[in-house]
């Protein structure tokens, strides 16, 4: 592997985990405009920031064993996708019940 790429790639992973990263945080910032603007209870909007974290450990098993049998770069790029999608749909919730589905996909 030539530098270039090496650093492409190792780019590319910094970005991914950072975001990561920074997704189980910046919810608790919004709490407060959630409420608010999703016309909420605190004990829904308590899930949205709940359902990431449960959702993330459940996931890790699953995952590192579908990288083993499918290769890391596939399971990676579906995840990144996947990601994107459901972000996506967080951004777009018309309400708290949707925001915590697409926070646990």
């Amino acid at each position: 592997m030539n530098v270039d790429r090496r650093f492409l790639l190792f780019s590319l992973i910094s970005g991914a985990l950072l975001v990561s990263s920074l997704q189980g945080s910046m919810v608790s910032v919004a709490l407060p405009d959630m409420i608010e603007d999703l016309d909420a209870p605190l004990r829904w909007v308590g899930w949205v920031v709940t359902i990431y974290s449960l959702a993330q450990a459940i996931s890790m098993p699953i995952v590192g064993k579908l990288s083993d049998e499918l290769g890391r770069r596939t399971v990676f790029v579906g995840g990144v996708v996947l990601f994107g999608v459901a972000s996506l749909g967080a951004a777009l919730s018309p309400n708290v019940y949707v925001l915590i589905i697409m926070r646990g996909i």
